[in-house]
């Protein structure tokens, strides 16, 4: 829900152009998301995209004291297509890093292990490798020549971290470079 969350602040705030503090909140009786502003109260405002003066914040809410939110609703019928889109890609994006970061905590404890991939394709000096959730590239300095192992097959000797964030893989990433078939060690 905070992926829904997170896109629908992200298309309003693009949508309506503003630095003001933006929230949302996923109705789950009616599965609409609200937006709201958010303004801190304080005696004095410096930043009125930001705060509220107490007297203002009364008017709205007679149980307001210095220091809390106001929270004010922003229409979300009038976003539109275009923040229909960036609410897409926002949650896309989401779902992209938990994918990541699944697969990451899958296979950062591995490193060392003995591994046994599917060789997919050669890249340049890269060997592009199937582990099963994930591809990985094995690099040519950790292969040993052992022609072919069982139809298009290679071992690996351990995983190389890249941590969550790699750069060719989804995170589990080998060093570069190998040749199909190759075993590694």
């Amino acid at each position: 829900m905070s992926a829904i969350e997170d896109a629908m602040v992200v298309a309003a705030r693009k949508y309506y152009k503003t630095e003001e503090d933006l929230r949302a909140k996923f109705n789950q009786d009616t599965g609409q998301v609200d937006v709201f502003t958010v303004h801190l109260v304080v005696e004095e405002v410096t930043d009125p995209k930001k705060e509220i003066s107490l007297a203002d914040a009364k008017k709205k809410n007679p149980a307001a004291e210095v220091g809390t939110e106001i929270l004010g609703p922003k229409p979300t019928d009038v976003l539109g297509r275009i923040a229909a889109q960036t609410a897409k890609q926002v949650i896309l994006q989401k779902v992209r890093e938990a994918e990541r970061d699944n697969i990451y905590n899958e296979y950062h404890t591995r490193v060392g292990e003995l591994v046994t991939v599917i060789v997919k394709r050669a890249e340049g000096p890269d060997l592009i490798v199937d582990m099963g959730r994930t591809e990985a590239a094995v690099a040519e300095a950790r292969a040993i020549e052992a022609g072919n192992i069982q139809h298009r097959r290679a071992l690996a000797r351990g995983y190389q971290d890249g941590g969550p964030r790699g750069k060719r893989s989804t995170g589990n990433r080998f060093a570069r470079g190998c040749q199909p078939g190759a075993a590694v060690v």
